[in-house]
């Protein structure tokens, strides 16, 4: 998964928030919020939303 990636198979440490709302996962770091969308099968990334956080991301993506 893409969190093993991030942090070098566990050698590094990383931090950042992290909501779901309906279909859609938002992960907040440091330079942004990344929203992934699940496709039925699994989840893929939708958008990079530079220098945003988690409130105006998932204002910007409702729930349907």
């Amino acid at each position: 998964m893409f969190l093993a990636n991030w942090s070098q198979e566990g050698k590094r440490s990383v931090t950042f928030k992290a909501t779901a709302i309906g279909t859609r996962l938002f992960l907040e770091d440091p330079s942004g919020v990344t929203v992934y969308r699940f496709d039925g099968s699994g989840y893929v990334s939708e958008a990079f939303l530079a220098g945003s956080n988690l409130a105006s991301a998932a204002k910007r993506y409702p729930a349907k």
